[in-house]
C-alpha cells in the first residue's frame, strides 16, 4: 500500500492547495492564454478560497460554477509533479462530472451523512449537503438581502429561502404520513382459523390432547369433573 499511495514531501505540499500555485511561471505550467486566464480569476475570488479552506476537493470543484470547463485545467496543474501512481489513484474529476450532472447548480454546503452531495431530509442528521433547489435568479437575489439585516425581510422572502435550501420543516418531517395504511391494504382476509369458532374448537383440542400437564395450560384443568379448576 505504501508504495502505491507515495507520499507527498512538505515542499510539494502547494499541491494540495492550488491557491498557492506559482501562476507567474507560464512555461512550466505548459498551458494556454486563456487557461491561464481562467485561473487567475478563480485565485481572485476570495469566497472560493475560504471555501478550499473548509471542504473537501470534491466538495470544492462542485462549488465551482464553471466546473466543466475549470477542472480539467486545475487538475493539469494539481497533478504536474506527481506520480503517475499517485494521480491514478486519486482522479476525482470524473466523480465531480457525475455529481455535477445530477445535482445541477445546486451550491455544496457541507459533508452531508456520508461525503456525497445528495439531499435528504432526515431529524437525527438535518445537514444535507447541498441545497433542496437549485440556484435561480430570484434565490441568488434574496441570498444577497439576506446578508443585510433580517428585519428587511418579508416572511414571504424568508420562507422562500429555508424552503429553498430545505424541503421539509421538522414539523413536516415529523407528521404522520399515513403509510401504515398502504401497508395493511395489502393483506387478505384473515383465514378461517383466526374465527372465534375455529379458535374456540382449537383450544378444546389442546385441552383434549393434555397439552403442558405439569405447569402449563391444561395444569389448570380438573379432568375428573371436566372443568377448569378452582
Amino acid at each position: 500500500m505504501k508504495e502505491y499511495f507515495l507520499p507527498i514531501d512538505s515542499s510539494k505540499m502547494r499541491i494540495r492547495n492550488l491557491f498557492t500555485v506559482d501562476m507567474e511561471n507560464e512555461e512550466e505550467l505548459q498551458l494556454s492564454e486563456s487557461e491561464i486566464d481562467s485561473i487567475i480569476e478563480l485565485f481572485c475570488d476570495t469566497v472560493l478560497k475560504d471555501n478550499f479552506s473548509q471542504v473537501s476537493l470534491i466538495y470544492f470543484w462542485l462549488s465551482c460554477r464553471d466546473i466543466s470547463s475549470m477542472a480539467g485545467h486545475l487538475l493539469k496543474v494539481a497533478t504536474k509533479h506527481l506520480p503517475s501512481r499517485y494521480v491514478a489513484s486519486r482522479i476525482f474529476i470524473p466523480s465531480v462530472a457525475y455529481h455535477k450532472e445530477r445535482i445541477g447548480n445546486r451550491e455544496v454546503v457541507g459533508f452531508g451523512l456520508n461525503g456525497e452531495p445528495s439531499y435528504i431530509d432526515r431529524t437525527d442528521f438535518p445537514m444535507p449537503a447541498i441545497r433542496f433547489k437549485e440556484n435561480s435568479q430570484e434565490i441568488i437575489t434574496l441570498r444577497e438581502k439576506e446578508k443585510d439585516d433580517w428585519r428587511k425581510l418579508t416572511m414571504d422572502e424568508k420562507k422562500a429561502l429555508y424552503r429553498a435550501s430545505f424541503c421539509q420543516t421538522f414539523a413536516e418531517m415529523k407528521a404522520p404520513t399515513g403509510e401504515w395504511k398502504s401497508v395493511l391494504a395489502v393483506y387478505q382476509p384473515m383465514p378461517e382459523s383466526f374465527s372465534p369458532e375455529r379458535k374456540a374448537a382449537q383450544f378444546q383440542r389442546m385441552i383434549d390432547l393434555r397439552i403442558n400437564p405439569i405447569e402449563g395450560l391444561t395444569s389448570n384443568y380438573d379432568y375428573e369433573n371436566n372443568r377448569w379448576k378452582d
